[in-house]
């Protein structure tokens, strides 16, 4: 369970977000107050909180009676064409307006059909129009697959964080479940360490408590040590003391230990530590010598509760005016569109466009910009169209780019090159450079382009990379040297891909079985059917050369053991050592990867059967949006 530390008097701290401190008592070093004194002095904390709260509540009445005043202009603004009906028609005929035959409305549902591509560009429309329950349908629903909080719960973990970060995101991925993924801080790092910002909850009994980072999980190669997170907390939702869910933010001053890492606990927050889950996930809790309070210590501490109380009652209304000034603001931003875009129509190959000059003038160097800019004398059609000679079936992708600044397209390789062309054709920069392919293993220190294409090519003939793109998982100049770190950054992250630079040398393999740490230091071989090892750069002169299994040996493709790196084949084909940068290592071709005809087992790869490794890197896939 958590537990609030009381201070040792005098001391200032922080409960719950509010600053608290304890008034001297007997025993202090200072003179000891009089009754009268004593109580004088708490008046005057209390009016002075009085003063702060009454000067804030006057700054919400000021912001919403300009709200007000702004709402009654909007009453006078008009669309072209008014129709007087029940909100529920009105919206029934917007919708119907906005997303045609993707939507399908039954009474009070609403019924949304399409693929992911048609979902997004709907949240994008009901977002403009600001359709408060399409967008709910549509957005992801925060922490979905807990099975520990409550649909409450979730929105209230949910407005903390918003309250937190400048964008926070409603779609949160379960990375580990103890009863599912295991309950060793082993297993807890192997799911979460280098997951970037993290929110854990915790589930004592009855109660219901956890912690928020933007810090990444992992202990540095220098070992356990503290990390600096100004922006993390912990929480209670539910607690035995029957208090509402509360926020615990970090103590100012505090922030270079908002987190502990080390391989041996499970999430850990504070110096000392606030919460720290151990190894075997027993809970345990900071006590202090002072939990017996006196009578008047509990009289302040209610002091405390009630300013408490009073400055989340002014927060929540604060929040909620500011909320409802900005929802107009974006209204009369939006309005600007509705009323005062000059609208132009266009003939796109046939296919016919409204928009506005405004939109097409959103990107400077773009054709339709050049087009609309005034510079040049273009002359619209007898039907008052502009025509240009292109295939339209693409153009509103351009369109929607153009007036949202968001490139929602689908996955289909034959569209999105298409799409390129005319976005080229249109001089429209962000589109071109969000289409272009991106370099195969970009960011590596060891690959050249070239070499990134050869084993890009080798990737595609396998199924399940068929439309991915690589990220960096590990590189061991960076993220350290030994096994461990290698298994840290790189274990359960499905398919890799393993460089390896050896002096002169550049050699590697590719696994689809994911990397593992198995229990008790012991090591297991996976089957990988289309595994494969590569050469690139050998001291043959050989061109770029793959490596496939040897038929029948498909059950040896990889071994997996804590203290090794990644290592391929029985007996073994190529193995990685602990600090490999220290020799160790060996090849040795044959065992269950097919040698290349003509070249010796054991020197193909690096030269010799024994090689140190000068830089290595590990590339993990994901598919392309």
């Amino acid at each position: 369970m958590l537990s609030n530390r009381i201070s040792k008097k005098g001391d200032s701290h922080k409960y719950n977000g509010v600053e608290k401190t304890e008034l001297s008592s007997s025993g202090s070093s200072k003179k000891d107050l009089p009754d009268d004194e004593a109580l004088d002095e708490v008046n005057i904390h209390i009016s002075n909180a009085f003063c702060i709260l009454r000067r804030e509540i006057s700054k919400v009445r000021k912001e919403k009676e300009a709200f007000e005043e702004v709402a009654k202009k909007v009453e006078y603004v008009h669309f072209s064409t008014m129709l007087n009906m029940e909100r529920h028609d009105c919206l029934m005929i917007l919708l119907a307006m906005i997303f045609g035959a993707y939507i399908l409305i039954l009474g009070a549902y609403i019924l949304i059909f399409g693929d992911t591509v048609v979902r997004k560009e709907l949240l994008s429309e009901a977002e403009f129009y600001q359709i408060e329950g399409i967008v709910r349908e549509l957005k992801a629903q925060p922490f979905q697959d807990s099975v520990i909080l409550s649909s409450e719960q979730r929105h209230i973990l949910i407005d903390w964080l918003r309250d937190t970060l400048e964008s926070a995101s409603d779609d949160y991925v379960l990375l580990y479940r103890a009863t599912r993924n295991g309950w060793n801080a082993s297993n807890f790092h192997s799911f979460c360490d280098r997951k970037g910002p993290t929110v854990t909850v915790i589930k004592s009994g009855n109660s219901m408590f956890g912690g928020y980072t933007e810090e990444q999980w992992y202990q540095p190669a220098s070992g356990a040590s503290y990390k600096k997170a100004p922006i993390s907390f912990l929480f209670s939702l539910v607690n035995p003391n029957g208090l509402p869910a509360s926020k615990l933010p970090l103590i100012t001053g505090k922030e270079g230990n908002a987190i502990y890492c080390n391989n041996g606990n499970g999430p850990t927050f504070g110096g000392g530590h606030d919460l720290r889950i151990m190894s075997s996930f027993e809970l345990t809790s900071r006590n202090s010598e002072e939990e017996d309070l006196s009578d008047y210590d509990e009289a302040l501490d209610e002091v405390n509760q009630r300013i408490k109380e009073a400055f989340d009652i002014l927060k929540r209304e604060t929040r909620k005016v500011r909320k409802e000034k900005r929802s107009l603001d974006k209204v009369a931003k939006k309005l600007e569109h509705v009323h005062f875009s000059t609208m132009v129509q266009l003939n796109v190959g046939g296919h016919q466009f409204s928009t506005s000059v405004a939109t097409l003038n959103r990107d400077p160097g773009s054709m339709l910009h050049a087009m609309f800019s005034g510079r040049f004398d273009t002359k619209p059609s007898e039907d008052g169209s502009y025509f240009i000679d292109r295939d339209g079936t693409h153009f509103r992708y351009i369109l929607n780019y153009l007036r949202t600044g968001e490139l929602v397209v689908p996955d289909d390789k034959t569209v999105r090159h298409e799409l390129l062309i005319e976005a080229k054709f249109y001089h429209v920069e962000g589109m071109i450079k969000a289409l272009t392919p991106k370099p195969a293993f970009e960011g590596s220190e060891i690959l050249s382009r070239d070499q990134g294409k050869t084993l890009m090519k080798w990737l595609k003939k396998t199924p399940a990379l068929d439309n991915v793109s690589n990220k960096l998982l590990y590189r061991a100049s960076r993220d350290g040297w030994n096994a461990s770190n290698f298994h840290s950054c790189c274990d359960n992250k499905g398919p890799t891909v393993t460089v390896i630079k050896s002096g002169d040398y550049i050699f590697g393999g590719y696994s689809q079985h994911p990397w593992q740490s198995p229990a008790h230091g012991s090591g297991s071989f996976k089957r990988a059917l289309t595994s494969f090892l590569f050469s690139l750069v050998n001291p043959g002169g050989l061109p770029p050369t793959k490596i496939s299994l040897t038929p029948g040996n498909e059950s040896n493709s990889i071994y997996c053991h804590s203290n090794y790196g990644p290592t391929f084949g029985g007996n073994h084909d190529l193995y990685v050592a602990n600090a490999p940068n220290s020799g160790n290592c060996y090849t040795n071709l044959g065992n269950t990867y097919q040698c290349p005809t003509g070249q010796d087992a054991q020197k193909f790869l690096a030269g010799s059967g024994n090689f140190s490794v000068s830089e290595m890197e590990v590339f993990g896939f994901k598919k392309q949006n």
